[in-house]
């Protein structure tokens, strides 16, 4: 089933989370494009995007904030100080991510995973709410 939800609508939030929560997929806003967005650790939802893009490949996610970003990625005390200063916006941050934290499937090559954390405020406050990455692929 789909239905279009304006993001600018007052439950938009909280209906993407049950969304998300329940394995469905949504398209929402970012900073560039839309993405479909959903549970990044869930190898079931990740097929379902797959299946849509008719193609597979590694999978960039959102995150809500810098703490976030550190919980997935495998990084030095120096290397967190540069993920800082850059993440933000359109910037995607390619970085090396520590296992078992995402689904397996969106992982690069040297397991490695792109990062966002999003200056629109859509994707930003649902990460926030959910509380772990979602997808973010356009």
């Amino acid at each position: 089933m789909s239905q279009r939800i304006p993001s600018q609508s007052s439950n938009a939030n909280s209906l993407a989370e049950k969304i998300i929560k329940s394995g469905g997929i949504i398209v929402y806003p970012t900073d560039t494009l839309y993405g479909f967005g959903g549970d990044a650790t869930d190898s079931v939802v990740i097929n379902k995007i797959y299946h849509i893009k008719k193609r597979r490949g590694p999978i960039s996610v959102l995150v809500s904030n810098i703490s976030m970003a550190f919980e997935i990625s495998n990084l030095s005390e120096e290397e967190k100080i540069i993920l800082s200063q850059n993440l933000g916006g359109a910037n995607t941050i390619i970085v090396p991510a520590k296992k078992r934290v995402l689904c397996p499937e969106i992982y690069g090559p040297n397991h490695s995973v792109g990062i966002r954390i999003p200056d629109h405020h859509f994707g930003k406050n649902l990460v926030q709410t959910l509380k772990y990455p979602i997808t973010t692929t356009s």
